[in-house]
């Protein structure tokens, strides 16, 4: 986290956004003009009849904006947004390098495989993540 930006200076900051509407409230925060970020990655979901692909949020409950202090109204005021991650009682500020690493991550098209940890493993199991 750095110090708190100015009312003109754009920096990153994490938003809460109701559950299962990070790529909904992206899209509303773009179309009022606020660059918006949600890391999508892609898993393949089975069915008892059948397997697709299908792309959900690396980071649940979250969407990045690079905003300053003048459009705080704005976002809170958008629909499914819940406020903004704070930290010592200010908006907290994530790094430029943190969201280009996400970025990257995101880039290089990792497919993750997240039904086989859900139906091996329970919370609180040590796993060891090979690749």
């Amino acid at each position: 986290m750095e110090e708190v930006n100015t009312n003109t200076d754009k920096k990153w900051h994490a938003v809460y956004v109701n559950s299962r509407a990070e790529k909904k409230v992206m899209a509303l925060l773009l179309n009022k003009g606020i660059e918006s970020y949600v890391p999508i990655v892609k898993t393949m979901k089975q069915w008892s009849d059948r397997k697709k692909m299908i792309e959900f949020p690396l980071i649940s409950g979250y969407v990045f904006t690079k905003t300053c202090l003048v459009e705080k109204e704005k976002i809170v005021q958008t629909r499914g947004v819940v406020g903004f991650v704070k930290h010592c009682g200010e908006m907290a500020i994530v790094k430029e390098g943190d969201i280009n690493q996400l970025k990257q991550l995101v880039q290089l098209g990792y497919t993750i495989d997240v039904t086989n940890i859900q139906q091996k493993h329970k919370e609180g199991d040590k796993i060891k993540i090979i690749s």
